[in-house]
């Protein structure tokens, strides 16, 4: 700090090295203050390789969040750890944002992330801005299954979150999907830019879902499968897809591969 406070870049540079080797523990208070530090513009780049390796601690620490859920009829509640609760936003941010993060869905990063909100700010402008200038851009609306879509489009709780900044994404999310950039001129680019972002390693496989009412309620499916996904089930692997709907059910598809012994 006091480095920083005098803008002593030999020494912030030394003591950034100094700290980036010492071992790091999830309940070291110095490790979220690495990722907040609120060092001065002119020494930003020489603390940014601390920074930097304290989100990656955090990412690797928390990278598989649910082993298990509690029940297949809604993958969007998982066993997250306690400690995340209590996790303070820097963290959440540092977790979060990663693309290896293995978690069943991405319905399930959207019930804690709101979940998380609503219990670390009690009042609802403070919770409605850091949902809308944190915790969104955190949020893949892409990679969320239709059924969580629609039930956020649908819910009316205002008080929770800021709903109305929500449901536009998600409605240009359903309109990207309905109609791809190439043949919808018409579609923003921060638009097409949010629906590019990559899936995580969600350990419950997304599928893709066109629904009809007529003549009868149906669904068309459609699981994809890499050649390289195919070839890890090899001897006896299972690949469990997320779930989907018809008739008030639920449905889903387990890709699996049977070694038959003779």
């Amino acid at each position: 700090m006091a480095a920083d406070k005098f803008e002593v870049l030999a020494c912030m540079r030394r003591c950034c090295q100094l700290l980036t080797n010492l071992p790091m523990t999830p309940t070291e208070p110095n490790l979220l203050l690495y990722l907040d530090y609120p060092c001065s513009s002119s020494v930003a780049a020489e603390i940014r390789h601390l920074t930097d390796a304290a989100k990656e601690f955090l990412a690797n620490k928390y990278k598989v969040l649910d082993k298990n859920v509690y029940s297949w009829h809604d993958l969007s509640h998982s066993r997250f750890p306690h400690e995340l609760v209590d996790m303070p936003l820097v963290g959440i941010e540092a977790i979060f944002s990663s693309s290896d993060l293995q978690i069943s869905s991405e319905d399930a990063v959207y019930t804690f992330l709101l979940e998380w909100v609503c219990e670390q700010y009690v009042e609802t402008e403070d919770r409605h801005k850091i949902w809308s200038s944190r915790l969104l851009p955190l949020l893949r609306f892409n990679h969320m299954s239709w059924k969580k879509l629609h039930e956020v489009l649908t819910c009316s709780d205002e008080d929770d979150v800021d709903n109305e900044q929500t449901k536009k994404l998600i409605t240009d999310v359903l309109l990207h999907k309905a109609y791809p950039a190439h043949e919808q001129g018409t579609i923003e680019a921060d638009t097409t830019t949010c629906c590019k972002v990559p899936q995580r390693a969600y350990m419950r496989k997304p599928l893709k879902v066109v629904e009809f009412d007529r003549p009868r309620p149906q669904v068309i499916v459609y699981l994809d499968l890499t050649r390289e996904e195919c070839s890890r089930l090899f001897p006896e692997g299972v690949l469990v897809s997320q779930l989907f709907h018809l008739a008030g059910q639920n449905f889903y598809t387990q890709p699996t591969c049977v070694l038959w012994r003779s």
